[in-house]
């Protein structure tokens, strides 16, 4: 058994992952319709763990100075809209994933939707947990509106869309966070319906991001991912 970090040993990523992997379990079963503060909660930790992930792989590094890089808000949406058209693409045509052939193409990418929507939050200071948190019957009837997965994933990007609008009328971090909270209830939502095993897909995505090479920050300086 590994030993408990502690302030004088950081925590591995093998480490972060593990509670990523409880919390995104938690997530799911406190679903925000049933036990909202609990998720709010949740994805706090969720979003903390993930961005911690991604700035140890350098994706917030600016891969020519070394210093912390300006991300793009808009841009950082739009990859997580590729993941859902991703998803929708994999579902209608019932594809498995090319990079955990035991799962549905669907699953993963919205667990890949999940991750980037986390990093983004956390990233930006977004108030996430809190908008999660204190989402109205009404917030939550708009989720539950629509019935199969084309349609949620279309309320997916329609959130992200509107989050990306409010950022560009530079409207408040609390107006950007309440619509990409309903993003995640969507997706959530799409889970739950379809018995997806969403937690798991995301578990297995962060433990296979560990060692991607295409992930590694010295691949990528050479000229691999930039994103």
């Amino acid at each position: 058994m590994s030993p408990e970090p502690t302030s004088a040993t950081p925590r591995t990523e093998h480490q972060i992952v593990a509670r990523c992997a409880s919390n995104i379990g938690v997530l799911f079963v406190s679903a925000p319709w049933l036990r909202p503060v609990t998720c709010g909660e949740t994805i706090g930790q969720l979003m903390q763990d993930i961005h911690e992930l991604n700035v140890r792989k350098g994706w917030w590094t600016d891969l020519g100075t070394g210093e912390r890089a300006k991300r793009n808000f808009g841009e950082l949406l739009m990859l997580v809209v590729s993941e859902i058209a991703e998803g929708f693409e994999g579902h209608i045509e019932d594809r498995l994933d090319d990079k955990l052939p035991t799962r549905s193409m669907l699953e993963v990418e919205l667990a890949d939707a999940i991750i980037r929507i986390c990093d983004t939050a956390e990233g930006f200071e977004l108030p996430l947990p809190s908008a999660l948190a204190a989402m109205s019957q009404a917030d939550r009837a708009l989720v539950a509106r629509t019935n199969g997965p084309i349609e949620q994933m279309m309320s997916i990007v329609l959130w992200l869309a509107e989050a990306m609008e409010a950022d560009r009328k530079r409207k408040g971090a609390e107006v950007k966070a309440r619509f990409i909270g309903l993003a995640v209830l969507q997706i959530i939502s799409i889970g739950l319906q379809f018995n997806l095993d969403v937690p798991g897909a995301l578990h297995e995505k962060l433990l296979f991001n560990i060692d991607r090479q295409d992930h590694n920050l010295e691949v990528r300086k050479a000229g691999g991912l930039k994103y």
